[in-house]
């Protein structure tokens, strides 16, 4: 009978054991954030400075590209590849360049200009490509570019590349999405 309460004694001690483990195993497991989550936390740290950083950027990219000083102000861009800035590549700036000479940016609107998180924002423009008419319409075409903001604190402007969400798509990023 002895022997049959120390078994029970020390069988107990490992279950408690193996439970305390379990609830400290899963505290240290560390927390993945929402897209939500992390979007009102980056909101939370902006500043008018990073509104004014931002669209003082863009302002003096679209005036560049008004005044026909396109390849020097496509320069300007990057994209974002693997995680990581990078300067627009010479192909990418050749076929902007075709763009813009094609449709030339006779005019510019800022249309919004959303942040979500540090590497995903909405900058959109839209651009008249032609003068306008008796009516004082002109044909548009939509701008959009993505504003990131690196851990240095600066922001650069990125072309939205076509795999990145946007505010304006039918299909947005669901916030409860996780973000790894």
């Amino acid at each position: 009978m002895m022997k049959f309460r120390f078994l029970i004694i020390i069988l107990s001690v490992i279950l408690f054991a193996a439970g305390c483990t379990n609830k400290q195993g899963k505290a240290d497991v560390e927390h993945i954030m929402t897209y939500e989550e992390l979007e009102a936390q980056f909101i939370s740290t902006l500043t008018e400075k990073d509104t004014i950083a931002v669209l003082q950027a863009a302002d003096s990219l679209m005036y560049g590209l008004k005044s026909g000083d396109i390849e020097t102000s496509l320069n300007r861009l990057y994209m974002v590849e693997n995680n990581k800035l990078v300067p627009l590549s010479e192909q990418k700036i050749k076929e902007l360049c075709i763009r813009f000479k094609r449709f030339p940016v006779v005019d510019y609107k800022l249309i919004h200009c959303v942040f979500s998180i540090p590497s995903l924002n909405d900058l959109k423009y839209a651009i008249e490509f032609s003068e306008k008419d008796k009516n004082g319409k002109a044909p548009t075409m939509p701008f959009v570019l993505n504003p990131v903001k690196m851990n240095n604190g600066n922001w650069y402007l990125c072309i939205k590349g076509e795999e990145q969400q946007s505010k304006d798509m039918l299909r947005p990023i669901h916030p409860k999405t996780p973000i790894y």
